[in-house]
Order: structure tokens, then C-alpha cells, then sequence
């Protein structure tokens, strides 16, 4: 560094995954940075705990700030932040915060950090995060049940009977329109089966959704905002499943329809797992297209959030990840070949 330079107190020099380490401004390694991710978390988590509309949607972006820290500045580091947000929230909340869920918090945003330190694959950090998030969501319930259950066992009942209400009370005010209200119905029904029949899948499913999009919201502010660049190498619009899950969703399907109680229970399961896979496929080869054709980010996210919110949209989407497996929409597979060759 020449003598009439002075590094600013945001410049650092860190060691990115995958890459060698870069001089760049960074809003994580300093004090004020850490501390303003801190806040905003904090802030974050206590407007969720205020609106559980918000709880729902911030669900699946909270953990990003804490991933940055722990990435940027290692386990102590996070680990002080993550006890500073706790202690931020039980303050603010008075005592009234949500532990288990802020030992999820940490513990997933803290091994998700440790995961991309160690250059994991993205599949595996995707596994590693569902795994301690289902097993700290089934200890809480079976050590306080929600919804007045009187065990772990009695809350997809639960869940099932508190939408039924929702449902009845949204019928009964009026003024809704009667072809939304038959739409809702035919969601909630297939929410009953899935509930009532795949409720360990559905606690899956949601942790790896999580999962997924707070590891795409600190890849996107690692890039724009903390210049970490990004995580992996590549672009997760070319990722795919094994070709070989295929059988785990035809073996799930065939457990599904035999009349025994375990086994199409088990079935149910592995089926709505491995739709999920497919969904994501789905979801991977939409945004490959949208690449392609060079599509306005303000016609890609109305279309994705259309997806997300409509279930048979959602369905025939899956299932486009699922024919991809012979079908290579991308071409991804025929490209490997060539490659090898």
C-alpha cells in the first residue's frame, strides 16, 4: 500500500470459499458492520414475533445476516452475535421470545456458515441443515406440544382442525369470492392429506425450503453487499437431482397405494420428499429459461411468487423436474458427455 493511501477501517482482506483472498470493502469485518447486521436481524425477528404474517414470509430469509457474520469472521464471532440477538429479543419481547426457535436460528445459520467454510456441496449443506432443523422442531413439540395438543403425536390433527376453522370463519364473514373460496377449499384439502398422512415430510420440506432461500439471500447480499463473492462456483438454475432419486419416488409411489397403514404412510412421505426434489428442479430449470431468454427480474418474480402461491402451478412444475430426468431440458447432461469425451 502506497504512503499517501489510508485503508478505511471497511477494508479487509478475507478468505472467500473457492477463492484466493481479495482486498475489497466489506460491511462484515468491522465492528459497525457486524453490529448493524446484528440490529437488523434483531429488528427482523421482533417485527415477525409482532406480526405472525411477517413470522411466515421472514422465516426463510432471518438467517442470512448470521450467516454472513459467522462466514466473514468465524465461529466466535457468530457465536456473539447470535447472543446478542438473543439477548436483543428477550429484552425487547420481555422474556416472551421463542427459544427453540432461536436455537434453530442459530444453530442452522451458524452450521450453514461452517458448512460453506469447509467447501461443502450445496446438496450437502442443504442435508446437514434440514437434519438439525426437523430435530430441534420434533424435540420442541414433543416437550411442549403446540396448539394445545397433548402430544407430538396430536398436532397434525391439530393443525388440520385450526384450518378447517380459519376456513369456516373466512367463509362465514362474507364478501369473499365464491370461486377463491372453492380454490381454498381444494388447497386445504390436499394441506388435510398431506398433514394428516405426511406431517414428518412437511416439517422437511419447510426446513429445506428455508434452507434454500436463506442460503440464496446471503449468497445474493454476499455478492452485492458484503463483496465476499459468491458461494459455489457455477449457477444453481444448471443443478439437477441424481438420475438414480427417481426410484426412491417410484418405490414411495408404489408403498403409497398398497392397503397397508406403515407402508403407504412411509410411501406418502417419500413421495411428497421427493416432489419437493422436483420442485426445486423445476424451479432450477424456470430460472435457467429465464436466463436464457434475458427475462426483466420484474416479470421473474411475479411468475415465481405465482408458483409458490398456487398449488397446481407448483404440481406441474414438479413434475417438470421430474420428466427432466429423461427428457434434459437444459441439456446439461448431453453437455457433461461431450465434456468427458
Amino acid at each position: 500500500m502506497r504512503a499517501n493511501q489510508v485503508q478505511s477501517p471497511w477494508q479487509s482482506t478475507v478468505h472467500v470459499p473457492g477463492n484466493e483472498s481479495v482486498d475489497r470493502k466489506s460491511a462484515i469485518n468491522s465492528f459497525a458492520g457486524i453490529a448493524a447486521l446484528t440490529v437488523l436481524a434483531s429488528l427482523l425477528m421482533l417485527a415477525a414475533s409482532a406480526l405472525p404474517t411477517l413470522s411466515i414470509l421472514f422465516y426463510f430469509f432471518l438467517k442470512a445476516p448470521l450467516i454472513l457474520i459467522s462466514l466473514g469472521n468465524g465461529f466466535r464471532i457468530g457465536l456473539l452475535a447470535l447472543g446478542a440477538i438473543a439477548v436483543l429479543m428477550m429484552a425487547f419481547s420481555r422474556g416472551d421470545s421463542n427459544l427453540p426457535y432461536l436455537i434453530e436460528y442459530g444453530a442452522v445459520a451458524m452450521i450453514m456458515a461452517e458448512t460453506l467454510r469447509r467447501k461443502m456441496s450445496f446438496n450437502m449443506i442443504v442435508i446437514l441443515c434440514v437434519a438439525v432443523s426437523v430435530s430441534i422442531a420434533l424435540i420442541s413439540m414433543a416437550l411442549n406440544p403446540p396448539l394445545g395438543a397433548g402430544s407430538l403425536l396430536e398436532v397434525p390433527a391439530r393443525l388440520v382442525a385450526q384450518m378447517r376453522g380459519d376456513a369456516g370463519q373466512l367463509s362465514s364473514q362474507g364478501g369473499v369470492d365464491p370461486r377463491h373460496l372453492k380454490g381454498m377449499g381444494h388447497f386445504i384439502a390436499l394441506m388435510e392429506v398431506v398433514i394428516s398422512r405426511a406431517f414428518p415430510a412437511l416439517l422437511i420440506t419447510v426446513a429445506a425450503l428455508g434452507a434454500l432461500l436463506n442460503y440464496l439471500t446471503a449468497n445474493k447480499l454476499s455478492k452485492g453487499f458484503a463483496g465476499l463473492g459468491s458461494f459455489n462456483p457455477g449457477t444453481l438454475s444448471t443443478w439437477a437431482a441424481s438420475e438414480h432419486y427417481v426410484w426412491f419416488f417410484i418405490i414411495g409411489g408404489t408403498m403409497a397405494v398398497v392397503p397397508f397403514g406403515v407402508s403407504r404412510t412411509l410411501g406418502v412421505n417419500l413421495v411428497v420428499i421427493m416432489l419437493f426434489v422436483y420442485f426445486l428442479q423445476g424451479i432450477a430449470i424456470t430460472g435457467f429459461f429465464f436466463k436464457k431468454w434475458n427475462l426483466s427480474i420484474l416479470l421473474r418474480v411475479p411468475v415465481y411468487i405465482f408458483i409458490f402461491f398456487n398449488a397446481y402451478l407448483a404440481l406441474l412444475v414438479a413434475c417438470v423436474g421430474l420428466f427432466d430426468t429423461w427428457a434434459d431440458f437444459r441439456k446439461i447432461r448431453k453437455t457433461a458427455e461431450d465434456n468427458r469425451s
